[in-house]
């Protein structure tokens, strides 16, 4: 996986670029930064899964709060890379709606409704309804409600008796994920126990990545496994 802000290398996002234009499905998730009541919440994290038929996945974490200036080289390359992803009607795989969950980021100036609608949106949260209500009609856990909903946890563990954890929902993922940001911040009164906190601070960010990037790859294990129509077959995604 690869941590995209204001210190990726050029070189790292020309190579994602090119790879994208041989690409044609996507799974996608964000995670929000939680602020104190009653302020709402903001975007901080846009993942993104490359889903090729051959080679293995490739994710990106793309730190919202961490981008660029927008006059920089290194943000004209991150929305270059966006505008292809989000383009000549490429599948994009999500739990939820694609214009719910992208509609707070359009601000960043990486891509617009535009490029939304032009790509083809697969729900997977109302194809595994569907999926579900079919194949288990006297299932206790059943939502008859058209507005109901079922959890990406709950579908993992149904479908795959697996465990997505949510430990982290609620989690400071505005931080600086990445270690190479530098954003560690250690008060001088903490100096002595500078070694310890920078192994657990960089302990709990692995978590939030961990995190992070199992709901990308749970959405796309189960495009797999519900076998919905796409343009080419879809490799399986082990969730780590």
């Amino acid at each position: 996986y690869y941590h995209i802000h204001h210190r990726t290398p050029i070189n790292v996002l020309d190579d994602l670029i090119d790879y994208a234009q041989e690409v044609h499905n996507y799974t996608i998730d964000t995670e929000d930064q939680i602020q104190p009541p009653p302020q709402p919440s903001k975007p901080a994290l846009l993942q993104i899964e490359y889903v090729h038929k051959n080679d293995p996945s490739i994710l990106l974490i793309i730190e919202m709060m961490h981008l660029p200036n927008r006059h920089e080289r290194t943000f004209k390359k991150i929305k270059t890379l966006l505008k292809i992803i989000f383009s000549n009607n490429h599948n994009i795989y999500l739990w939820g709606n694609i214009e719910k969950e992208l509609k707070h980021f359009h601000q960043f100036g990486l891509f617009d409704e535009n490029d939304i609608s032009s790509v083809t949106e697969r729900n997977i949260q109302d194809e595994f309804k569907i999926y579900f209500h079919k194949n288990y009609p006297l299932s206790p856990d059943i939502k008859s409600n058209a507005n109901e909903t079922y959890s990406l946890q709950f579908a993992i563990y149904k479908m795959f008796n697996q465990w997505l954890t949510k430990r982290f929902t609620l989690a400071n993922f505005g931080c600086g994920l990445d270690t190479a940001l530098d954003t560690i911040i250690i008060p001088r009164q903490l100096l002595h126990q500078q070694e310890q906190i920078m192994e657990d601070e960089e302990a709990i960010r692995q978590f939030m990545i961990t995190y992070a990037l199992n709901d990308c790859l749970a959405v796309t294990k189960l495009v797999h496994e519900l076998r919905l129509p796409t343009n080419s077959t879809l490799p399986t995604s082990t969730i780590t």
